[in-house]
């Protein structure tokens, strides 16, 4: 009922498959999920993605609030913040240290209300240096990442070495979890470039 709640809101498919890379194959651990029903009708959903964060070398668990969704004939109920606070609550009780998202407009003042802090807004910065170069890619080859099971990558060590990591939470970036965030993920498919301590995961579409 959630994935259908999903896509008749948002206007596109969510699949099986989706869920199931998405919360359950998730290397980070189990996902917290709350739905609010009428009449045995999954009318709302609310997830926080399970998360680990590193920071000067220890490990910490968090939750991405993620997916938020309630049917357009119940909003303005109060079931986006019951479902939070219940979510919150179960999130303390996993001994998560932090929650963080990337709310959009609609949602941003909601959270606001809630108790969160807005940081600031995502600034993206690219620099080509190579034009030629980045329009080489042959778009008939596969662009999925292949990560062998039992060899070492270049980018663990490469990420590692930023000197932004040494003050900065950061998501803890290993084998498993990039297997499973580029390689397995069911929506995108991504390639890898390594050259030194660069590391670009990008994903290719042909318009």
């Amino acid at each position: 009922q959630v994935l259908d709640l999903m896509s008749k809101n948002y206007n596109r498919p969510y699949t099986k498959e989706w869920w199931e890379w998405k919360y359950k194959k998730n290397p980070f651990g189990k996902s917290i999920i709350w739905v609010s029903e009428n009449d045995n009708k999954i009318v709302g959903s609310r997830s926080f993605w399970a998360w680990r964060l590193q920071f000067r070398g220890n490990i910490y668990k968090a939750y991405q609030p993620v997916d938020t969704l309630v049917d357009e004939s119940y909003r303005g109920q109060g079931l986006f913040t019951k479902m939070t606070l219940n979510a919150i609550s179960e999130a303390k009780e996993n001994g998560a240290i932090m929650l963080f998202n990337f709310p959009n407009n609609n949602s941003l003042l909601q959270y606001l209300k809630l108790g969160w802090q807005l940081i600031d807004d995502i600034h993206w910065y690219i620099k080509i240096s190579n034009i030629s170069k980045l329009f080489s890619f042959n778009l008939k080859r596969s662009n999925r990442i292949i990560i062998p099971n039992n060899s070492d990558i270049c980018y663990p060590e490469a990420l590692e070495s930023s000197s932004i990591r040494k003050t900065l939470f950061y998501t803890q970036w290993t084998n498993d979890y990039l297997r499973w965030r580029f390689s397995n993920n069911v929506n995108h498919r991504y390639r890898i470039e390594c050259t030194g301590s660069i590391v670009i995961f990008y994903s290719i579409y042909k318009y």
